[in-house]
């Protein structure tokens, strides 16, 4: 196995669950903060990187949701959903701490002490860190996500990781089960033959593909942003072509994948129609060692049994 390979099952026994835990579930209509004080968590946490630079993080409760694509769902926007089915129950027994933006050029370099090399030369962070900072990194492959991950622990003192596809969909949908975590629909007619582009509100998509800073736009109800556009964000699991057979307690699919090849979620600045940014949308499944300008990641915390 390739160093990567190993350390991304390391990565990944390290991500499977323990024993469920009497964590209670999300009611489905409380606010984060509200969950966070029923259960006697912060709401929120930050992790000091060094230099003054941290890492917000933000409580995602326990609970289910149905991963996958909902019915009729290939009707939006010409969706091709057969490798988000079958839609499948997902339980968390505990909540988790999810980054409330995409890892940032600023964090990247707090943490790693450099900037990642891109096959056109290095991202901006390398040339103009202040004008970047605030800006997702991008270019990342896996081996090196997996290094940001290690440093972010070690600050931490505790588990800082990649998400499972199911952690990224349920923090993602945020309680809902549209294609779109704002709605049914990526826009709405406001006349006849004209739209407002509802899509806009949320996904960072210019027209010249670049991604931009984060949290600018409007976040999903738990508070998190970019989930849509901007960069398409790296996740732990191998690849499978479908989810029949997909584990139901939220772990990354290890089993019978190809380790290799590993899915990417939420578009980008640059390949993203609506299509892309639904929260069921698998963007595409990569090598480990790939890297584009497009291309970055988000980390989450798991919590432990409760005390």
């Amino acid at each position: 196995m390739t160093a990567t390979a190993l350390l991304l099952a390391a990565t990944l026994a390290a991500a499977a669950p323990g024993p469920p835990a009497a964590y209670p579930a999300w009611d489905g209509a409380e606010s984060v903060e509200a969950y966070a004080r029923r259960v006697g968590l912060p709401a929120a946490e930050r992790v000091a990187l060094g230099g003054g630079v941290t890492l917000e993080m933000v409580l995602v409760p326990a609970g289910r949701f149905f991963m996958g694509a909902g019915p009729g769902e290939e009707a939006v926007a010409g969706a091709d959903t057969a490798k988000e089915r079958p839609r499948h129950e997902v339980a968390f027994a505990r909540p988790f701490y999810v980054g409330k933006y995409e890892v940032t050029q600023a964090q990247w370099l707090a943490a790693v002490g450099d900037a990642v090399s891109l096959p056109g030369g290095r991202p901006p962070a390398a040339e103009k860190p202040a004008a970047f900072a605030d800006h997702p990194i991008a270019g990342v492959s896996m081996a090196e996500s997996l290094e940001f991950c290690a440093k972010a622990s070690a600050a931490a003192k505790r588990e800082v990781r990649l998400p499972t596809e199911a952690e990224w969909e349920y923090a993602c949908r945020a309680g809902t089960s549209t294609p779109f975590y704002f709605g049914a629909d990526w826009r709405k007619q406001v006349r006849p033959g004209a739209f407002q582009l509802l899509l806009d509100d949320y996904a960072w998509r210019p027209d010249d593909g670049k991604p931009g800073k984060v949290g600018r736009l409007k976040p999903n109800a738990w508070g998190l942003y970019d989930l849509y556009g901007n960069v398409a964000e790296r996740t732990l699991d191998p690849h499978h072509p479908d989810y029949e057979g997909a584990p139901a307690d939220g772990s990354a699919w290890e089993k019978g994948g190809g380790g290799a090849m590993t899915w990417v979620r939420g578009g980008s600045a640059d390949n993203g129609g609506p299509l892309h940014f639904r929260s069921a949308a698998r963007t595409a499944c990569l090598s480990v060692n790939f890297r584009a300008p497009w291309l970055g990641m988000r980390v989450v915390a798991p919590v432990g049994p409760p005390k």
